[in-house]
């Protein structure tokens, strides 16, 4: 496959063609992803999640950082590496696990008290003692161990590496606000 180039070269981008880009290079991503394309900030708090799953029993977690600082991708990685299962679409009434995974990693939580109250006790009612959750801001309440994720120039430059690597080549946004979605905005 040659390389797309998904820069403008001094002309309007097309917001459909963009979106339409997003979304192949998002699909490549998750077939093609390893291990190896953790950035440097997300094998620290990667490594630290495993390290505290590792523990028998209850063990339950907030992963925090700003949008775009790469907590989805790192969900998926627990779930590639079999240590909970990904559940992209924030809070259920039921959760129900789909694999051998005793656990879940549940995305997109925009928590208040009560939110975040309702969803420990709807997965101690599913049976579910082992989650992580993911969203932008850390809890008031200290409930659940904290992993904070943060985002460097250099974790940056390895995204866009990795997705040069799979066939896309991506615009410069070197003035851009540090964010991983920037990278596909201009």
């Amino acid at each position: 496959m040659g390389n797309t180039d998904l820069s403008s070269k001094g002309t309007t981008i097309n917001r459909g063609a963009l979106v339409k880009n997003y979304i192949s290079i998002l699909n490549k991503i998750k077939k093609e992803f390893s291990y190896n394309w953790l950035t440097d900030s997300q094998i620290e708090v990667f490594e630290r999640i495993r390290d505290y799953l590792s523990y028998p029993g209850s063990v339950t977690g907030f992963l925090y950082g700003i949008s775009g600082s790469g907590k989805t991708f790192t969900g998926w990685m627990l779930e590639k590496e079999k240590l909970l299962e990904y559940i992209p679409d924030g809070p259920k009434e039921k959760y129900e696990l789909s694999s051998s995974i005793k656990g879940v990693v549940i995305d997109n939580i925009d928590w208040n008290r009560y939110t975040l109250r309702n969803i420990i006790k709807d997965l101690a009612l599913s049976n579910i003692n082992r989650y992580l959750l993911i969203g932008k801001y850390a809890p008031d309440e200290k409930l659940l161990k904290e992993f904070p994720l943060n985002l460097t120039e250099e974790d940056i430059i390895k995204v866009k590496e990795n997705i040069k690597n799979i066939g896309f080549i991506l615009p410069d946004n070197s003035g851009s606000t540090i964010s991983l979605w920037n990278i596909f905005r201009r």
